[in-house]
C-alpha cells in the first residue's frame, strides 16, 4: 500500500489515489462510480488473503497507471513513439474515461498489440469529442466493459478489441457530419486537427498521432480574422459564427501570421501562395472567402477526417 501511495503522490495530485483505484476496479469488474467504490470493494475483498491479492494487483498496475499520465515515462520505451504520441493526444483532449481499458491492455496485450489498441483509442476519443460523446456515461461504460473482458482474457488482441469498440463508435456518417460543422475553441486542439489533416495529405502513415502545443512551431491562422475590417463585407453575427469553424483555420509560421493577421482575403492570398503547407497553399484556389467557401472547405476536411480517425488495425 505504501508503494502504491508513494507512486501516486509523486505526481502531486491528492485525488489520484482514489481515481486510480476506481479505474483499476473498473478494469476488472466494469464501470464503478466513486460513490460505489468502497461498498464494491467491501463485498469482493472479504478475507485477509483477498486483501493481500488486491493490494498486490494494485501495486503491479500502479506504474502503468502513472505512465498513462506522462508520455515520457520509461514504461513507453518498449512500446515506441506511437504509444507516447497516443498518450499526448489523450492528455490534449483531457480523456480519462478510457484509462481502465488502457490499464487492461497494458496488463494483458503484447506490446505490438497494445500499440494498435492505443491508436484505435485515439481515433475513438477524437470521434467522441467531435460528436459530443466524450463525457457520456455510455462511452465510459463501454471502455470499462471492454477492459473487464481484456483482463479476463476474453479479448486477447487488438482485432478482437476493435469488434467490441465498434459497438459504441460513432458511425462514419455521424462523425463526418459533425466534423463538417464543428468549431474549435481551444487552439492546441485546432492545431492538432490541422496538423493531422496536413500529414494525411502528405501520406503520413499515422497522421492522427501528432499533437503539438508549441505555438512557435505551429501557429494558428484564422482566415476570417477575429477583428475583420469593413472590407470583409460580412454581417457581424455571421463573422462571429464563422471565426472558429475548422474550415476557417489553417497553419502558418508565426512571423507570416503576424503580417497577415487582419488583412483582407485578397491580401492574404500572397502569403498562402508562398506557404509550403498543403492546406494553406490550397487556399489559393479560392477567389473569395465567405460562409459558402468555409463550408465547402470544411466538408472536404470532414471526408479526410473520416479516414484519419477510423478504427483500424
Amino acid at each position: 500500500w505504501l508503494a502504491v501511495v508513494g507512486l501516486m503522490e509523486s505526481i502531486e495530485n491528492e485525488s489520484i489515489v482514489v481515481t486510480y483505484i476506481r479505474h483499476f476496479w473498473s478494469s476488472k469488474y466494469g464501470l464503478t462510480r466513486e460513490k460505489e467504490l468502497y461498498e464494491a470493494i467491501k463485498k469482493k475483498v472479504t478475507s485477509k488473503q483477498a486483501a493481500i491479492d488486491f493490494i498486490s494487483e494494485l501495486e503491479a498496475c500502479a506504474t502503468n497507471y502513472i505512465a498513462l499520465l506522462n508520455s515520457q515515462h520509461e514504461v513507453w520505451t518498449k512500446y515506441g513513439q506511437s504509444a507516447r504520441q497516443a498518450i499526448d493526444t489523450f492528455s490534449l483532449f483531457h480523456i480519462e474515461q478510457n484509462r481502465p481499458l488502457l490499464l487492461a491492455v497494458l496488463s494483458r496485450f503484447k506490446p505490438a498489440e497494445a500499440v494498435e489498441a492505443m491508436k484505435m483509442l485515439v481515433a475513438l476519443s477524437v470521434r467522441h469529442a467531435v460528436t459530443g460523446k466524450t463525457g457520456g456515461g455510455s462511452s465510459e461504460t463501454g471502455y470499462s466493459d471492454a477492459a473487464s473482458k481484456v483482463m479476463a482474457g476474453t479479448i486477447g488482441d487488438a482485432q478482437s478489441l476493435k469488434v467490441l469498440l465498434e459497438t459504441f463508435n460513432p458511425t462514419d456518417e455521424e462523425f463526418e457530419m459533425a466534423f463538417a460543422v464543428s468549431t474549435v475553441t481551444k487552439s492546441p486542439i485546432a492545431r492538432y486537427y490541422l496538423r493531422s489533416l496536413e500529414r494525411f495529405h502528405l501520406k503520413d502513415p499515422e497522421p492522427e498521432l501528432v499533437p503539438n502545443t508549441n505555438q512557435e512551431e505551429v501557429n494558428l491562422e484564422h482566415i476570417l480574422p477575429q477583428n475583420p475590417s469593413t472590407a470583409w463585407k460580412l454581417p457581424a453575427d455571421q463573422m462571429k459564427k464563422l471565426y472558429k469553424r475548422i474550415g476557417n483555420l489553417t497553419l502558418m509560421s508565426s512571423s507570416v501570421n503576424s503580417a497577415a493577421e487582419n488583412a483582407t482575403f485578397a491580401e492574404k492570398l500572397k502569403f498562402y501562395k508562398a506557404s509550403k503547407l498543403f492546406l494553406t497553399n490550397q487556399l489559393t484556389g479560392y477567389s473569395d472567402w465567405s460562409e459558402s467557401e468555409i463550408t465547402r472547405r470544411q466538408s472536404g476536411m470532414a471526408k479526410a477526417a473520416r479516414e484519419i480517425w477510423a478504427l483500424k488495425v
